[in-house]
């Protein structure tokens, strides 16, 4: 078992970024930079990340945050603005995948090796903060978001809440899922080309996924639905969000984005003027008062 020393190499006061012994750098990794640095897929005990540490964690919950294909740990924390989203209400790790993409990062879905050294990440963040280990929320986008439902799947006890944002899952969890109450929101675009609303020969529909979820939490099958305002005209997009309620755990929730495409709701790096995502909805917001610190 890793200490705590060897993954962050700046033991830094509270309210501060903590970085890796891992060489990193923005931007696409390679495989060649990874091995250069010691970190090559190749050694199974190296899994990188970078963990924000609220100004009190101790007994706090802890966000877990998985990026997509061909993403980093540190670029989906600027992306999402979940760091500042989370404030004071928990501590954030963001978790790097190694390259297996012919050198793009991505998450080995079906890996027990890729599994394990993501919840080595998720315990020694949890050791590092005094966080509570009862508390971890995994918030995934795109192919991030499978790797959420994967865990979540295969250690249900571990798994407070859970957050997909363009994500899918795959069609084969249906049977091997353990299917317990786990609390859920979702974030899913009408255009979306990348993750499709539709099933597709691996992968469930949107309504497929919540239908699943649902009945895992056994909410009432009624849905509550309220229209978001839409309060930017450039987006061209408007949002709805749906809510399965008294259910086992928390509700289950879905944000239906009309005429979004692949993309995070509310993301501070959008510029006016982009198409394809909903700037009505700030989804890292959204995460953190469903999951992590509900009213």
């Amino acid at each position: 078992m890793r200490q705590a020393s060897d993954i962050w190499s700046v033991i830094s006061s509270p309210g501060t970024t903590i970085g890796l012994s891992c060489a990193h750098t923005a931007g696409v990794f390679s495989l060649a930079l990874l091995a250069s640095s010691g970190c090559g897929a190749a050694d199974p005990d190296v899994f990188e990340a970078v963990l924000h540490k609220a100004t009190d964690p101790e007994g706090m919950p802890l966000v877990v945050l998985l990026h997509g294909r061909s993403g980093s740990a540190e670029g989906i924390l600027e992306r999402t603005g979940m760091k500042e989203a989370a404030g004071e209400a928990a501590s954030v790790l963001s978790v790097q995948a190694l390259p297996i993409f012919n050198g793009s990062t991505g998450w080995d879905l079906a890996s027990a090796e890729e599994h394990a050294r993501l919840w080595s990440s998720v315990d020694e963040a949890l050791t590092e903060t005094g966080a509570d280990a009862d508390r971890v929320i995994l918030v995934g986008y795109s192919l991030g978001g499978m790797m959420v439902v994967r865990a979540a799947c295969d250690a249900p006890e571990r798994v407070a809440g859970m957050a997909l944002v363009a994500g899918a899952m795959e069609t084969s969890l249906v049977d091997d899922c353990a299917q317990e109450a786990t609390p859920a929101l979702f974030f899913h675009g009408k255009a979306d080309t990348s993750a499709p609303w539709e099933s597709t020969r691996t992968t469930l529909s949107v309504d497929e996924i919540l239908g699943f979820w649902v009945n895992s939490n056994d909410c009432l099958p009624t849905t509550q639905t309220t229209e978001v305002e839409d309060t930017v005209d450039w987006d061209e997009s408007t949002a709805s969000r749906h809510t399965w309620s008294e259910c086992q755990g928390l509700d289950v929730g879905l944000f239906e984005l009309a005429k979004a495409g692949h993309s995070w709701p509310g993301s501070p790096q959008v510029k006016e003027g982009t198409s394809g995502i909903n700037m009505d909805v700030d989804a890292s917001a959204e995460i953190v008062a469903w999951l992590v610190d509900p009213q």
